[in-house]
């Protein structure tokens, strides 16, 4: 049997996309035992609270791990919005002078420069 390109490009495709998936599935895409819910903290006095976050009105509860998609299917019963608590990573920066990483860097250090 002669294998030509027509059979070899799909076969590799397949198999870089199964390494990827692979690899992927190693990570978690969100954190073990932990929800964020729309609410303050003292509307949930039977969980323990892991963090508030008061300027957007999120709460992050600490539950069971792996009892997160009931806990969340409680709290949308009740009205409240939930969802896991996803780990997200930065994969690209903006193409902005004036963003940093890593401190104030481009027009903000230099307004400070101008009045110092």
């Amino acid at each position: 049997m002669k294998f030509t390109s027509k059979y070899l490009l799909p076969l590799f495709g397949a198999s870089v996309f199964m390494v990827s998936m692979t690899a992927l599935a190693k990570k978690p895409i969100f954190k073990p035992g932990e929800i964020v819910v729309k609410g303050d903290v003292f509307e949930f006095t039977d969980y323990e609270i892991v963090k508030e976050l008061p300027y957007s009105g999120y709460t992050v509860i600490k539950v069971a791990p792996g009892k997160e998609m009931a806990h969340l299917r409680r709290f949308r019963d009740k009205g409240k919005k939930a969802n896991l608590n996803f780990i997200i990573n930065q994969f690209a920066v903006p193409n902005d002078p004036g963003y940093s990483i890593n401190g104030i860097k481009g027009k903000q250090q230099k307004i400070i420069e101008y009045k110092a």
